[in-house]
């Protein structure tokens, strides 16, 4: 299992002096890079023995998904830029969560913005893979989007797209925010999860520490389990003292290895 962390530029070093595998690098601010200065972090990151593998915030808030073929078209437009940075950063799989550019707009029929959603995420997925990328579509807890909330949600949109290179994606924070049973995870078929993120079973979404070992035991188990061996991304908030913070969560996930 590959270990990493969301974060940009300035966390590289610190990611690796603690043992990361890899960075999960948010595209909101990445696409606003030039080509030199993306070309300039992945070296950067490759001199210190990191990878730069995985994206989050793909659509910031105000693209529009929902629509017709210009609103598609507009959108995939968008992400083609994204698709560029990625390949750019020698990455291979963005996540789909932008809860914000995803939820359902007051008086749209939910059944009708899936519908859109569904279509775009064909088009989505099918430039992505001209550039060797896959997706995958992560569930969000209603406080955050209402379209996608749980395992199953993404598990059935996943499904309905049917494209080889979008899969699903577990947010173990998400999905112990909405109460969900790990077996929930018993859904899915093989090769289907492609990604999984975490922060500590806590409304502050901190990173683990030591004293969450006994939930993180618990997730890595399921995983197992289920045969996923592929990522697992600290996706968090952090106290002032980041350093402190990460050498510690650092410790606490090397059991997922």
């Amino acid at each position: 299992m590959k270990l990493g962390v969301c974060g940009g530029e300035g966390q590289l070093a610190q990611a690796a002096k603690n043992g990361f595998d890899y960075m999960d690098v948010p595209l909101n601010g990445a696409r606003r890079l030039t080509d030199d200065a993306l070309r300039a972090m992945r070296d950067k990151a490759r001199a210190l023995g990191l990878s730069i593998d995985c994206f989050v915030c793909f659509f910031e808030s105000e693209v529009t998904l929902y629509g017709g073929e210009s609103v598609r078209a507009a959108a995939l437009d968008y992400a083609t830029r994204n698709f560029e940075v990625v390949r750019l950063l020698g990455g291979s799989v963005c996540c789909i969560g932008s809860g914000g550019a995803r939820s359902v707009p007051a008086g749209m029929e939910p059944a009708r913005a899936e519908e859109d959603l569904v279509t775009l995420l064909r088009m989505l997925a099918d430039r992505a893979a001209d550039y060797g990328i896959s997706l995958a579509v992560e569930p969000l807890r209603p406080a955050e989007t209402n379209l996608i909330n749980t395992i199953a949600d993404g598990i059935r949109i996943k499904r309905a797209v049917d494209r080889k290179n979008l899969g699903c994606l577990v947010d173990f924070f998400h999905a112990w925010s909405n109460g969900e049973e790990l077996s929930e995870l018993d859904e899915l078929r093989p090769g289907e999860l492609i990604h999984v993120h975490l922060a500590r079973p806590n409304q502050d979404r901190m990173a683990p520490g030591r004293g969450d070992a006994e939930a993180l035991t618990a997730w890595r188990d399921k995983l197992r389990e289920i045969g996923y061996d592929r990522r697992v991304t600290l996706e968090c908030r952090w106290p002032s003292d980041f350093d402190s913070a990460l050498a510690e969560a650092a410790g606490v996930m090397q059991m997922f290895r």
